[in-house]
């Protein structure tokens, strides 16, 4: 039972996938214009919610009967004929709104929502079946491959003339090689589909729904807000910086899917002291990018924005920053969200999930139409904030939660320092432009590593994922 072959590879290509998203960030921002990175996060955003209803929660179901000890081809198998009819009904409800959609995004492409929403779905129901399955470091290939494919296949498209259509046609294209390689890694012998299973995985999902349409909130629903009551190019900039944050929890990613099939095994089998201790080094990993990531915010930001984005924005700064905060509780969420789950407890994750949805539909509602960017970047800083109070509360009441307070102290000490140093540096320069910053940013992460790894709690945890240890073992 090793989890940390698993992070270290995950989290590998997870930084990989981050770094050609980073890349296509940029230069399609600088050759397509933000305006068309806004419509196409304006598509992403509606098929992300719409892949909600096409799945229901089966394919979370999918993954915990697996990890339970279910065999992978039936348990597929059983949840296909609901996915199929959930499918079916989704894309006819769409291409019903088509007349709506289009103009919403501001280009006629409803009728490939549909298709992406498929591919999503095939994705998303082999990687699931892979973590059950304890393959995790397996869905390596499936995550490093998504956004390489996009900026390839993207830029392809561009060239060929079709701007406004390139960047959704290189998404679905990259989605197509994805599910390829998941289909070799899973292997599915045909089998009839079991009613008892079917009615297993509808059980489970019924709940896990609602915790899948946490994180399908927070990513889409102050874009699609945004979208009614602002330009394409105001959420585009919003959605860079989103993704561009979103780069500092890829560990903590990594880590909670590596460890979800451990939880769930550990509570099988009563295993509760095993599972604190899971939870604390998760939520310490979970940290260690983050903290450090805010504080190099505070100090670069600005500069970050305007040299790789070209967004000269002091609103837009304001947003970078509070979206930075909320990746803390973010990070800390991804630790508790899937701990509830994996201790087969998807009713409570829901409840907290249903009170946190409500808390960012509420606020984005009433925040955004008057202030604007920044009304979305707090209304979803203050519904994860109270995400990560319900489910903390919930957890309590199994298993005792301790914070690494230590560690999370010498990670903020570590960052400070970092700071203070690239502050100074900073000073020295008359402007900074592209081969300065990335001098700074180089400098910051050498610092910040140097330093952080001095403690030793910090350096054995480190030692740990690259011998592949147990976390019995320590």
């Amino acid at each position: 039972m090793s989890p940390w072959d698993s992070i270290g590879k995950i989290a590998v290509a997870k930084v990989a996938n981050a770094v050609f998203s980073f890349i296509g960030l940029i230069w399609f921002s600088q050759t397509l214009g933000v305006g068309n990175l806004g419509m196409y996060f304006l598509f992403l955003a509606l098929v992300g919610v719409s892949e909600l209803f096409a799945d229901m929660g089966i394919n979370g179901a999918v993954e915990k009967r697996i990890s339970q000890g279910e065999p992978v081809p039936e348990t597929v198998y059983a949840a296909l004929p609901l996915k199929l009819l959930l499918f079916t009904l989704v894309t006819a409800t769409v291409l019903y709104l088509s007349p709506i959609i289009n103009p919403y995004i501001g280009v006629e492409v409803a009728y490939l929502i549909p298709v992406t929403i498929l591919l999503k779905n095939i994705s998303d129901l082999l990687r699931r079946s892979l973590n059950g399955d304890m393959r995790v470091e397996e869905t390596a290939y499936m995550i490093g491959v998504e956004q390489l494919g996009w900026v390839l296949f993207g830029t392809l498209f561009a060239q060929v003339g079709t701007e406004s259509f390139a960047l959704i046609h290189g998404y679905i294209a990259a989605l197509v090689i994805v599910v390829t390689i998941g289909l070799v890694k899973v292997p599915l012998a045909p089998v009839k589909p079991d009613k008892k299973r079917a009615a297993s995985l509808f059980q489970y999902g019924k709940y896990d729904i609602i915790s899948e349409a946490g994180w399908r909130v927070y990513n889409w629903t102050d874009v699609l807000i945004a979208g009614v009551f602002l330009s394409p190019a105001l959420v585009g900039a919003y959605e860079i910086v989103w993704r561009l944050t979103g780069v500092t929890v890829l560990f903590g990613w990594a880590v909670r899917n590596s460890t979800f099939p451990i939880v769930s095994s550990l509570e099988a089998d009563g295993r509760h002291e095993i599972i604190e201790s899971v939870v604390q080094r998760s939520m310490s990993l979970s940290l260690i990018f983050v903290i450090p990531a805010l504080f190099g915010t505070l100090v670069l930001g600005e500069e970050i924005l305007r040299i790789f984005f070209d967004i000269r924005s002091p609103i837009v700064e304001i947003v970078f920053i509070i979206i930075m905060v909320q990746k803390l509780f973010q990070a800390i969420e991804q630790v508790t969200g899937y701990t509830l789950r994996g201790m087969n407890k998807p009713n409570l994750a829901a409840i907290a999930t249903l009170v946190a949805v409500c808390t960012n539909i509420a606020l984005n509602t009433m925040l955004i139409p008057r202030f604007g960017l920044v009304g979305a970047a707090v209304a979803t800083l203050l519904s994860y904030i109270a995400l990560v109070s319900v489910e903390t509360q919930f957890l309590s009441k199994s298993i005792k939660i301790s914070v690494p307070t230590e560690q999370i102290g010498w990670y903020c000490l570590s960052a400070g320092i970092m700071a203070a140093l690239i502050f100074a540096a900073k000073q020295t320069y008359v402007s900074v432009e592209r081969i300065q910053l990335l001098i700074l940013l180089t400098s910051a992460v050498l610092v910040y590593l140097l330093l952080v790894i001095l403690h030793p709690d910090v350096r054995g945890e480190m030692h740990s994922i690259l011998r592949g240890e147990s976390f019995t073992e320590n």
